[in-house]
């Protein structure tokens, strides 16, 4: 799993994240150059973080379930592709359970001590609230459940989903946290990626204001996987 980064500043939200998927197997890099933040309405993205096959499903169900309750209200949207989402993964789960020899990470997912997916949503309530929804997807008691980190308020605030990497590098290098939004984001991007294989490729940045969405840093188009088997 790479990482999702969200930073609230004001009146103006950054959703950011890397470029890279893994191989099913976690045994190489399996793309370098791939959208991760997806547009599923107006002023409204999204940013699946996990096994492909799930982030494909989400990014269109989430389009989906914008059209068919009329709404963009994130924290609707995000309940109810958590609805949709659950069976996907636990179906996900009992097909990593019969195959053997499973990388460590994946194998700490499937016993609850690891995220198997996270999903972030980034954009407003019915109300006009700007900020974002943050889905942890985690196995317990043979059960994926998820664990929800939302934020809509004015004064600072900065959320990834990489847990511990994120805290450790701010630890060894506090002045990652200094400057501006985007210099931020860019900063502890560039550090995960030295510390986390799975992280890697190029920024992807969008950012939510007062005058729309626009992006800081386009996802890169894809030239050709170094490996085409399953992503993780």
């Amino acid at each position: 799993m790479s990482t999702v980064i969200c930073l609230k500043d004001g009146n103006n939200l950054f959703l950011a994240t890397d470029s890279r998927y893994m191989t099913h197997d976690f045994s190489a890099i399996a793309s370098d150059a791939k959208q991760k933040i997806f547009a599923i309405a107006s002023q409204t993205f999204i940013a699946p973080n996990g096994w492909k096959v799930i982030c494909d499903f989400q990014r269109a169900k989430a389009r989906e379930i914008v059209g068919n309750l009329g709404t963009t209200d994130i924290r609707i949207v995000a309940e109810a592709l958590a609805l949709e989402s659950i069976p996907h993964l636990e179906a996900l789960a009992e097909l990593l359970r019969s195959i053997g020899h499973l990388h460590e990470k994946i194998q700490g997912a499937l016993e609850g001590r690891l995220t198997m997916h996270v999903t972030v949503l980034a954009g407003r309530t019915a109300r006009g609230e700007l900020g974002y929804v943050a889905q942890s997807f985690r196995i317990q008691g043979g059960r994926v459940v998820r664990e929800v980190s939302e934020y809509f308020g004015d004064e600072g605030n900065i959320y990834t989903s990489s847990g511990d990497p994120a805290q450790l590098v701010v630890r060894e290098n506090p002045g990652i946290l200094n400057g501006g939004p985007v210099e931020v984001i860019r900063n502890l991007l560039a550090a995960l990626k030295r510390v986390w294989p799975s992280i890697g490729g190029e920024d992807q940045i969008v950012c939510i204001d007062g005058r729309g969405a626009r992006w800081i840093s386009r996802p890169p188009v894809e030239q050709r996987s170094i490996d085409h088997r399953r992503a993780f």
